[in-house]
């Protein structure tokens, strides 16, 4: 009962919330990077014998469906364009992304219906400080940018209570708020990035969790978003930090020291130009705003097979409002000044666990417009301590990508060199279905158990119970009896334990 509560201690004090799917989303929280993506055409079937409709593609006219569309909660509906869902027996054509089901239907997640937008798996919603929604962001060459400049609406405080709703169906979880209690959305809340955990310990609500949110209003054009600063009554961020523009700020030609831009929801991201950064004769702004934000790596256009585990935007802005990092109308330009910038990059562990990221062969990466394809920074310190990575440019660019090789050689027990230390690894591939590898390490022989629990603090299997020599280990987990989700994987040996959590996905 002891190590049960351990394990539910751990993890609501430590991890990232996963809520509970329900029937109308129980296809899964799909990982958009493993999807294929794909057009079809087809009669819609929809399946109303449930509480909320279930969708379907009849793709070869025989009156069997041949694919299930995942439209996401039964309370979705896009914010960037008319689209609906279907009726029975419509005729549609569904763009998106396809999940290739062992022994079981096919499960399309809808991007566009009959060429309408209808949502974007990967965008990086906590970037959204501004009024009206933008549209057709998502993973395209033609990226426009998620900057906004200082075109952001003054963030009114308010206090909300409500029921939490989570959409899962997306790689990272999005949430909201349900203040009457009707089962809709009424405010989109931005609790940050996914890998954001503030410092009081406090972690994101579950699906149906009643909730008290204190938060920055944005007034928009579709449903309102509430950047949250409590949740609870316990602190969730620093308001102050944002400061009047979130994510960047003014720097002049006349200035008499450095202006530093930081990521709204990272001070560890930043850029810092000095003084004389002006360009006589070829720049002709005497003023610019500096933006800088994180992106999820793929709505990085081009960044596939870039083993890109961070991705950052940079925006420029003339006194018009004009992008000057733009390029032929979009993103992925450049500009020169007269004096270095400084950079610097910020990577969490959730990051770095979630890439298998080897910190060894960390490199930046910046887009060039010219030769159209990515380059590698020269002289960048990276400080796997405090996780950064740095350099200095006279260049300004506004694509900007930190890649790694991915950690998947494992030494063998018996190597001449024994580990000083106890250590667990995070399990190689995370995600995985339905195997994954489980490495470790022991300074001295000792009996070892390798338990695996599940979220209630079950356990669910038991895949070492035995002595071992001191060296390197390595242990295979075939999960095909387990349903998708979070599993623990607990390893002691004497009075060492270690917990880390996997995600199953089928």
């Amino acid at each position: 009962m002891k190590k049960i509560t351990l394990l539910i201690f751990l993890i609501f004090t430590v991890f990232i919330n996963i809520s509970a799917q329900r029937d109308y989303d129980r296809d899964g929280s799909f990982n958009p990077d493993s999807l294929t993506e794909v057009t079809l055409t087809g009669s819609a079937i929809i399946d109303t014998s449930t509480l909320h409709s279930k969708y379907y593609l009849d793709e070869d006219s025989d009156g069997v469906a041949d694919y299930r569309l995942n439209f996401g909660p039964y309370w979705y509906s896009p914010d960037s364009s008319e689209a609906v869902r279907p009726n029975d027996g419509d005729v549609i054509t569904i763009f998106g992304g396809l999940n290739d089901f062992v022994d079981s239907i096919d499960v399309v997640v809808v991007y566009e219906i009959n060429g309408e937008f209808w949502r974007d798996p990967y965008e990086p919603f906590w970037t959204n400080f501004t009024r009206h929604p933008r549209l057709g962001h998502r993973l395209a060459n033609g990226l426009r940018g998620f900057a906004f400049g200082w075109m952001n609406d003054s963030l009114t405080t308010v206090e909300l209570t409500g029921i939490a709703l989570v959409d899962t169906t997306c790689i990272m979880n999005r949430f909201y708020l349900d203040e009457d209690g009707d089962g809709y959305p009424d405010y989109f809340l931005n609790f940050g990035p996914y890998w954001y955990e503030p410092e009081s310990g406090t972690i994101r609500p579950s699906d149906g969790d009643p909730v008290s949110i204190k938060g920055g209003l944005i007034d928009r054009d579709s449903i309102d978003a509430v950047v949250v600063y409590e949740l609870n009554g316990e602190a969730w961020r620093d308001s102050s930090s944002f400061g009047r523009h979130p994510g960047g700020r003014w720097f002049r030609h006349n200035m008499n020291g450095p202006a530093r831009i930081n990521n709204p929801f990272d001070d560890g991201d930043n850029f810092t130009v000095n003084q004389n950064w002006r360009r006589m004769g070829g720049m002709n702004n005497d003023s610019l705003f500096g933006q800088m934000l994180e992106l999820y790596p793929q709505n990085i256009p081009n960044s596939q097979n870039q083993n890109a585990f961070c991705g950052f935007e940079i925006g420029l802005y003339d006194e018009n409002g004009t992008n000057k990092m733009w390029k032929n109308g979009r993103t992925g330009g450049r500009m020169q000044f007269n004096s270095s910038v400084q950079y610097q990059f910020h990577y969490s562990e959730t990051q770095t666990n979630m890439y298998n990221v080897d910190e060894s062969s960390i490199a930046v990466k910046y887009w060039d417009e010219d030769s159209e394809d990515w380059q590698t920074v020269n002289d960048v310190v990276v400080d796997t301590e405090n996780n950064t990575v740095s350099f200095e440019s006279t260049t300004a660019s506004s694509l900007i990508i930190m890649t790694s090789e991915s950690i998947t050689d494992v030494t063998e027990e018996g190597t001449l060199s024994l580990p000083e230390n106890f250590s667990l690894k995070q399990n190689y591939p995370n995600p995985f279905n339905p195997e994954t590898k489980i490495a470790f390490s022991l300074p001295s022989s000792s009996i070892v158990r390798l338990n695996v629990y599940n979220v209630l603090g079950e356990k669910v299997t038991v895949l070492l119970n035995e002595q071992l020599n001191a060296g390197y280990h390595e242990v295979n987990f075939n999960a095909s009896n387990l349903a998708s989700g979070v599993y623990l994987y607990e390893l002691t040996a004497g009075s060492n334990t270690i917990v880390k959590k996997m995600n199953l996905m089928k």
